[in-house]
């Protein structure tokens, strides 16, 4: 009886082991898309009112934050280039036409995909240092559930401008920050800061769609978070701030 017990356990302990390994197998992006619920084909962009002449749109992937005025169009995070015809017309109907800068909070693929669209079109593709290094080289992300490859980015779809601290936008009448404390849900987050706006794109260091997701494997950390958002919450005072992902 002991023995069958032990021979029980241990086939569980085994499949236990096995099993995981199987389940974060990399999925490629098709096989992500349907495990997510996600579609580019029936995908709807939608927009969001802030105040005269910023938006926020919603889409597939990380929501995007808008400023179109006499100097263009500078948008905050891509999502996928699949999405851009949809993105740019949704675009043309508030009143802009094209992207003449495009901020990536950080390098992963559902906020920077779109660059693969943006940089080829002349788009002025901007990161923090440590996120355009990410896209250079491939890299494994663990979503906890699923872990998925991402590609390296070819030359024309790389930030062709990058900060490492602090970095300073005067666009469309204001002035747009971009602050990066330190590593917290990637090794380059960078928090976009709409003065005049009164708002503040986080990326995915704000998600209200769940618990917090932090890229260890890629250097996030949750000190970090805590530190970075706890930086930008002094910085901002009565700033109000919107999640990235979800409504």
């Amino acid at each position: 009886m002991f023995k069958r017990l032990t021979t029980f356990v241990l086939a569980i302990l085994l499949g236990s082991i096995a099993g995981p390994a199987r389940a974060h197998d990399p999925m490629t992006l098709p096989q992500l898309m349907e495990a997510f619920g996600w579609s580019f084909e029936t995908a709807e962009i939608k927009a969001e009112r802030i105040a005269d002449g910023f938006y926020v749109l919603f889409g597939v992937g990380g929501n995007i934050a808008v400023s179109i005025g006499a100097n263009g169009v500078l948008i905050v995070d891509d999502q996928f280039p699949q999405l851009m015809p949809k993105i740019e017309s949704k675009l043309e109907e508030l009143g802009g036409k094209g992207v003449d800068f495009a901020i990536n909070t950080h390098w992963h693929f559902d906020h920077a995909e779109g660059n693969l669209a943006l940089g080829p079109a002349g788009t002025w593709l901007v990161s923090q240092a440590n996120s355009r290094e990410m896209m250079r080289s491939p890299h494994l992300v663990n979503l906890v559930t699923m872990t998925y490859q991402q590609q390296a980015y070819p030359d024309d779809a790389l930030p062709v401008i990058t900060f490492d601290d602090t970095m300073q936008f005067h666009f469309n009448g204001e002035e747009i920050d971009l602050v990066h404390v330190g590593p917290a849900h990637t090794t380059g987050d960078t928090a976009v800061i709409f003065r005049g706006r009164n708002a503040v794109h986080l990326g995915d260091v704000y998600n209200n769609a769940g618990y917090p997701f932090i890229d260890v494997d890629n250097g996030g950390s949750l000190d970090g978070v805590i530190a970075f958002c706890s930086a930008v919450l002094a910085e901002l005072m009565r700033t109000a701030s919107s999640p990235w992902h979800g409504p």
